[in-house]
């Protein structure tokens, strides 16, 4: 009983903490959504940005965190947000609107590789529930093949027996299949290889060293994808397919 007590204190302490901390949160983003509507956009980011710092993250903080500094006319910032946004949301049709027309406003207008349709299918299925969603069934599905593979194996009726074996197989695809969906999704959302140039202008060279050749200028705003880093170097490939190296402090990841 000695033990219990203090058990139960620190369980109701670590919930109450936990509590103060939404509680905070939540009044940070509404604080930030007021200022947002009295069109201050400065306050609004300083408050979003507060809850981010924390390491909390949400579509639509991010997302909001973009409209401010679209309002503010920072579009590079904007589209640095709402590709955040975007990859806990891909599917989300203000992100995808708003994405767009702030990248009207940069200077590079590169036109980008076609995208197979399967490709688009993939993502808006693995993303139609949240990879712990995912993650659950997997173990859920993994514990009830189990349950009917003992089922085979102990029974003698033969029709029990065919049917547990076939309900088998089905539940180990379906195991493996949300498996795959998990894991796709946290592959997107937190090994990102994709980036955004930060600096207002900067030279893409043939190799990782300033010495080479001169490939093309980018500028700030373009997202571009992460191939490779060496040296503080990353060899990048744009929208249109095209290969260069950039020095990695003209990126952020996003």
């Amino acid at each position: 009983m000695r033990h219990i007590i203090p058990t139960f204190i620190l369980f109701f302490s670590l919930v109450s903490v936990q509590a103060l901390e939404s509680n905070h949160y939540d009044s940070l983003f509404n604080k930030g959504n007021s200022a947002f509507q009295n069109q201050d956009f400065e306050s609004a980011v300083q408050s979003y940005s507060s809850i981010l710092e924390s390491g909390f993250e949400s579509a639509d903080l991010y997302y909001n965190t973009a409209n401010c500094y679209y309002k503010l006319n920072r579009p590079t910032q904007a589209i640095l947000y709402y590709e955040k946004a975007l990859k806990l949301h891909p599917t989300g049709k203000d992100i995808l609107y708003n994405l767009e027309l702030a990248n009207k406003q940069i200077v590079d207008k590169i036109e980008t590789l076609p995208v197979p349709f399967y490709s688009e299918w993939w993502i808006v299925l693995t993303h139609s529930l949240h990879m712990d969603i995912f993650g659950f069934f997997s173990i859920a599905f993994m514990l009830i093949s189990v349950f009917l593979l003992l089922l085979y194996f102990r029974t003698n009726t033969a029709l029990v027996k065919r049917l547990s074996f076939f309900l088998t197989i089905v539940a180990l695809l379906a195991s493996a299949l949300t498996f795959l969906f998990a894991k796709s999704q946290f592959q997107r959302n937190y090994e990102s290889s994709n980036a955004i140039i930060i600096s207002s202008r900067v030279n893409i060279y043939s190799a990782p060293n300033t010495t080479s050749t001169t490939l093309f200028i980018l500028h700030d705003g373009l997202k571009v994808a992460i191939l490779k880093t060496e040296n503080k170097w990353n060899k990048i490939m744009l929208p249109d397919g095209s290969i260069g190296w950039v020095p990695e402090e003209a990126l952020i990841v996003i």
